[in-house]
């Protein structure tokens, strides 16, 4: 299952698209990690752990990197 996921900056409002995401996971300061892969992608929007450290965007080519200062605001699955 692939989704096409919207992320906002909370410091500049900045946004940016990524099509045909697998899954996204974020990385809380302690080095656990929280995934959501699948039909879980749909919770995102509100579902987002407090003070993560990294968040991975990953696409069947690539991983894309951001720092705790970017957010899931959409995802269409």
């Amino acid at each position: 299952m692939m989704a096409l996921v919207q992320l906002e900056n909370t410091d500049n409002h900045e946004l940016q698209m990524i099509d045909q995401v697998t899954r996204v996971t974020y990385y809380l300061a302690d080095d656990t990690d929280l995934p959501f892969i699948g039909h879980a992608m749909a919770e995102l929007p509100g579902a987002a752990p407090k003070n993560y450290a990294t968040l991975i965007v990953g696409t069947p080519w690539a991983d894309h990197r951001f720092s705790g200062d970017w957010n899931v605001s959409t995802v269409n699955l």
